[in-house]
């Protein structure tokens, strides 16, 4: 309960400090010093989240779709940070459900 409480904390709190032009950087406890979190662009959308020490690795993708799916995989995202990757894929307005 004190880490969902903490997660939303934390996020906004590295939104503020890294400006209204950067996204969050997904974990709010481990940061690897990669300012290209999420990058949607022409080109490619990633992500990448650490969380308790557990490291989904950065995913590039060529759509938002394609990421959307990417952050439901658990096995894509070595079955880690389950709770940041369904927070992002809801604050991404993905379509479908999580699950």
């Amino acid at each position: 309960m004190f880490l969902k409480r903490m997660v939303p904390l934390v996020l906004c709190l590295l939104v503020v400090a890294c400006g209204s032009d950067m996204e969050p950087v997904g974990s709010g406890f481990n940061y690897d010093g990669d300012d290209d979190i999420q990058t949607k662009s022409s080109e490619s959308w990633s992500y990448h989240f650490i969380y308790n020490g557990c490291d989904t690795d950065k995913h590039t993708f060529a759509s938002k779709q394609a990421m959307c799916d990417g952050l439901k995989d658990d096995s894509l995202n070595n079955y880690c940070a389950y709770s940041l990757r369904k927070e992002y894929f809801q604050q991404k307005s993905c379509a479908g459900s999580f699950l």
